[in-house]
C-alpha cells in the first residue's frame, strides 16, 4: 500500500525557446490495496504537462523552423470521473503546402466537452472564436463557428450552428437530430445576403 507518488521534471533548451514541464502526482488517500476497481475510482491524479515551441519537424516531415506548438495540459480526479483541460496557445504546424495555425481552451468533465476561443486558419480560410459543448450520455450538443475564406478573389464570411438532440430515452444514443443553419451568408463572392437550414435525423432501426 502506498500514499503518493509524485513525478516533477523540467528541461529548457540552451539553443531556443523550447521548453518541457511534467509535474504529476498520484494519490491514494483512502491507503486501500490496489485494484482496478480502486484505481479507477478511489485512487486520485493531480498534473500538469507544458510544452513551448516544439518544433513539428520532429514529427513530421515538410516543416519550417516557423511551425511550432505550444500547449498546457492538466488533469484532476479519478480516472472515472476525471477533469481535463487543455489550452493551445498559436500553434502551426505545414499542412499540404501551407501553414496551418490553430488556437483554443477546452475541456472535458463529468458534464461532457466544452470548448472555445477556437481558431484555426488555412491558406484562405479561417474559422473563427469557435466554440463546442457536448454532452455524450445525453448526446445533446452545440457547435458554433464563423467561416471566412476568398476565393478567386471574392470573400465570403459564413456563421455556422450545429444542433444535436438525442432522441433515445436509455441514452443509447442510437438516435439523434442534429441541425445545420446559418443566419445569412455575406461577403462579395455572395452579393445578396441568404441564410440556410438543414436537418437530418437518424434513427436506429
Amino acid at each position: 500500500i502506498f500514499d503518493s507518488f509524485l513525478v516533477d521534471l523540467k528541461a529548457n533548451s540552451i539553443i531556443n525557446s523550447e521548453k518541457l514541464s511534467v509535474y504529476v502526482e498520484f494519490k491514494n488517500p483512502g491507503r486501500l490495496p490496489f485494484s482496478v476497481d480502486n484505481l479507477k475510482n478511489d485512487f486520485y491524479i493531480s498534473g500538469e504537462v507544458g510544452i513551448n515551441d516544439f518544433p513539428c519537424a520532429r514529427l513530421f516531415s515538410d516543416q519550417s523552423v516557423d511551425n511550432l506548438i505550444s500547449a498546457n495540459l492538466t488533469a484532476s480526479g479519478t480516472i472515472n470521473n476525471p477533469f481535463i483541460s487543455v489550452n493551445l496557445s498559436e500553434s502551426s504546424i505545414n499542412f499540404a503546402g501551407y501553414p496551418l495555425t490553430a488556437s483554443g481552451i477546452a475541456s472535458l468533465d463529468d458534464t461532457g466537452l466544452n470548448a472555445n476561443s477556437l481558431n484555426v486558419s488555412w491558406s484562405n480560410f479561417n474559422l473563427l472564436d469557435g466554440v463546442i459543448n457536448f454532452n455524450p450520455q445525453k448526446f445533446n450538443g452545440l457547435v458554433s463557428t464563423t467561416l471566412n475564406g476568398n476565393i478567386a478573389g471574392k470573400s465570403f464570411s459564413i456563421p455556422l450552428n450545429i444542433e444535436m438532440s438525442g432522441l433515445s430515452t436509455d441514452n443509447s444514443n442510437d438516435s439523434f437530430v442534429a441541425v445545420l443553419k446559418s443566419e445569412g451568408i455575406k461577403g462579395s463572392l455572395f452579393p445578396k445576403s441568404t441564410g440556410f437550414m438543414l436537418t437530418a435525423t437518424y434513427i436506429s432501426k
